[in-house]
């Protein structure tokens, strides 16, 4: 038998921000759609080149990370050593005389890297002045021989604008350019600082570039890896080997969700329609007893993203013991979710992907409405599919949710 139930809600929005941060971040328009699934899946998204792709533009500082001064003949300028720019108590230099794939001519800048063994030890502090800049980070995965051996985020002045990055994953392999692009305005006269968080192994970084740019363009920077965050709700951190993905523990950030009551369940029964390499995500859940309570709070940059929200009932034996909604950006994705009943029994997974698109930097945000008893999440997935250019200040926006159901059972 398979059941089908489509729902479809619009909502249309007028914000108005004003920037008074120092790095500007406004909100922005959102449109979703959503669909659901009881199958399991699995599924990487990389964005390669064969050749960087470099931003050309007035310099305003160029560091090597752990290298000699090297002289670009693209730019007509020279690569200064980073150690004036430089803190950290656990800092070492790595190199290699390899070939980078993809590096053209500033393969030298990729052949040595600065790195630390300490969290947030590493750090690079910057002076600039008023307007608009273009940040380029240069990777390239000297030492490791397979993905998920290191990972790490980069932080511009406390703010996450690269997490999770397993470089040998986003560039295709060892020895191999990968060049991140991050657009800054400032408003006033600031220090930046841009810092690394440490997940698996030694965060590094072979160069950063600094470029002044029209603060008027609205066009967006090709950036060479898109934004991934995978969460475990309830559950330990681990790395699917089948995919690369990491799943971050929801405890290990802070800042990730809040709640004033959770409780967290686990099982070591097998997911009947799921891949044993998400088993240390779909037997946990985190669990709430009041209604809006837990809430998850992603930050992003623009763009177009999907958000995929994992479920499995653990607990009850029938239906109708456990019914909740569950909202994206205060906009339902799935209403009235009883998981027995859609999945015909315990321990199978469902999921709802929903597509978001944003045109500012601003939070995805994961919430729940507890209906009949308490509202659970296992797994929330947020995978960057293109860039979106910024918006102004004062935007319009429009939000579409269409929510597709489909329940099969034999």
């Amino acid at each position: 038998t398979t059941t089908t139930t489509t729902t479809t809600t619009t909502a249309t929005t007028t914000t108005t921000t004003t920037n008074s941060a120092t790095i500007s971040l406004t909100t922005g328009t959102t449109t979703k759609t959503t669909t659901a699934t009881t199958a399991a899946t699995a599924s990487t998204s990389v964005s390669q080149a064969s050749t960087a792709t470099y931003f050309q533009g007035q310099p305003v500082l160029l560091l090597n990370c752990g290298g000699e001064p090297f002289y670009d003949s693209m730019l007509d300028a020279r690569w200064i050593a980073d150690t004036a720019f430089l803190s950290g108590s656990n800092v070492n230099t790595y190199a290699t005389t390899s070939a980078i794939m993809g590096a053209g001519a500033r393969e030298p800048l990729f052949q040595t890297e600065r790195h630390s063994s300490a969290p947030y030890d590493m750090a690079y502090k910057v002076d600039l002045e008023v307007g608009a800049y273009m940040l380029e980070f240069y990777f390239a995965e000297l030492y490791h021989d397979r993905l998920g051996q290191r990972q790490f985020s980069v932080l511009l002045n406390g703010k996450v604008v690269s997490p999770y990055l397993d470089v040998f994953h986003f560039s295709g392999g060892a020895n191999r350019a990968l060049v991140l692009q991050h657009r800054v305005t400032l408003h006033a006269p600031t220090t930046l600082n841009i810092s690394f968080a440490q997940h698996i192994g030694d965060p590094m970084i072979s160069a950063i570039g600094v470029f002044e740019i029209d603060p008027f363009t609205s066009t967006v920077h090709p950036e060479t890896a898109l934004f991934s965050r995978y969460i475990n709700c309830g559950g330990p951190s681990f790395t699917d080997l089948s995919t690369g993905k990491y799943w971050e523990s929801d405890d290990q950030d802070p800042t990730l969700f809040s709640a004033t009551k959770t409780s967290l369940y686990d099982v070591p029964d097998k997911i009947v329609n799921a891949a044993p390499e998400l088993y240390p995500m779909l037997q946990y859940e985190r669990n709430t007893a009041d209604p809006f309570d837990l809430v998850y709070h992603i930050p992003v940059e623009p763009g177009v993203y999907t958000v995929t929200l994992y479920f499995v009932e653990l607990y009850h034996t029938s239906a109708g013991q456990r019914i909740f909604s569950a909202l994206v950006n205060d906009e339902l994705v799935v209403q009235n979710l009883d998981i027995y009943a859609m999945t015909a029994g315990r321990f199978r997974q469902v999921q709802f992907a929903t597509e978001v698109k944003l045109y500012n930097a601003a939070n995805i945000t994961v919430s729940f409405q507890a209906l009949k008893n308490r509202p659970l999440i296992s797994g929330i997935a947020i995978e960057q599919s293109s860039f979106l250019s910024t918006s102004t200040s004062t935007s319009t926006s429009t939000s579409t949710t269409t929510s597709t159901s489909t329940s099969t059972s034999t």
